[in-house]
């Protein structure tokens, strides 16, 4: 180790794909990027993280282990002047006497979930990692809002988009089977809370229509492949996808005719035949086309039509429902 250690715990990460394990990878390799000069000037970048993804990023930085133990246990990491937790849900300890602890926080979705199991765990968690930091860090202005609001702190908040990948120089390889067709797409994990259950429920309501869920090769993905494989021909898993087809960007994917909207009108054109009489539907809208869209419903019959606020007061969505009598 050098005379100083910045430690970037990763904690129980165990993958790269999806969500957290995606910002992981692309927080790690842009410092070990820097981390040649920085051991120039006598500091060592060390990422404690699942011994199994040690060496993911090169060998200019250290790796420490992850120990479940340390999430109670006080312990020393030598030289250590700087730990940074990278999400709140790692409440590993940080090391004995570092006096700058960093805690990066992505949501406090526990909030909005009810009292379940998982969101009071939740809640525990992410309480004991912020008492245990000096600064915070959020992703977004409107998570930094919510901390604002809802967590006893009185110490440091700023806000740091949270980053994507660059794939703008990757080949693009079409999925087998979709080049040229038209499909509904969701990019998740596929937990409960992500609402699949709908998705999947709606694609069974309409057979006509294809439906392509994409997702990790683990967890929630892989359950849901497994369960519906060979059951619905409308509807495409895809597990663990390659950068080359993340990259793939077909125009009927970008541009929906002349004026942005076509696929919102065919939405408030075709959607009423999949609700029952009184049923409600909500859209999520580009802030400045919201009157449009408003009008697009009207003229399309929608009954009950409004446009909603999100927490920075710009017009973000839209209900509307299907009349009575239709």
């Amino acid at each position: 180790m050098g005379d100083k250690v910045l430690a970037v715990s990763l904690g129980p990460i165990t993958s790269f794909d999806a969500g957290l394990g995606e910002f992981a990878r692309r927080l790690g390799e842009g410092l070990a990027a820097h981390a040649p000069m920085w051991r120039s000037l006598g500091v060592e970048l060390c990422f404690h993280m699942e011994r199994r993804l040690h060496g993911a990023f090169g060998d200019a930085v250290s790796y420490l282990a992850y120990r479940p133990p340390d999430r109670f246990m006080p312990w020393r990491l030598p030289g250590c002047v700087l730990w940074h937790s990278t999400f709140q849900h790692n409440i590993t300890r940080p090391p004995a006497g570092v006096r700058h602890r960093v805690l990066t926080v992505h949501d406090l979705n526990y909030r909005y979930a009810g009292l379940r199991p998982g969101s009071l765990r939740d809640r525990l968690r992410t309480r004991i990692a912020i008492a245990r930091s000096t600064s915070l860090v959020t992703i977004s202005r409107y998570v930094g809002t919510d901390v604002a609001a809802n967590v006893r702190w009185r110490g440091p908040i700023r806000t740091i988009h949270n980053g994507v990948t660059d794939l703008s120089a990757f080949a693009q390889q079409p999925v087998p089977d979709l080049a040229g067709r038209r499909f509904f797409l969701h990019v998740s994990r596929m937990a409960p809370s992500k609402n699949v259950g709908a998705i999947v429920a709606l694609a069974r309501a309409w057979p006509e229509r294809t439906f392509v869920l994409a997702g990790p090769a683990w967890g929630h993905s892989k359950w849901l492949a497994d369960e519906l494989a060979g059951t619905m021909p409308n509807v495409h898993v895809l597990l663990g996808v390659d950068d080359s087809v993340k990259a793939w960007e077909p125009r009927l994917a970008l541009v929906s005719g002349a004026d942005g909207m076509d696929a919102t009108r065919r939405i408030f054109e075709q959607g009423r035949e999949l609700l029952i009489p009184g049923g409600w539907i909500a859209m999520e809208l580009d802030s400045t086309r919201s009157a449009v869209a408003a009008s697009l419903a009207d003229a399309a019959g929608w009954t009950d039509i409004n446009v909603r606020d999100d927490l920075f007061g710009r017009p973000r969505y839209l209900t509307a429902r299907r009349g009575m009598h239709q």
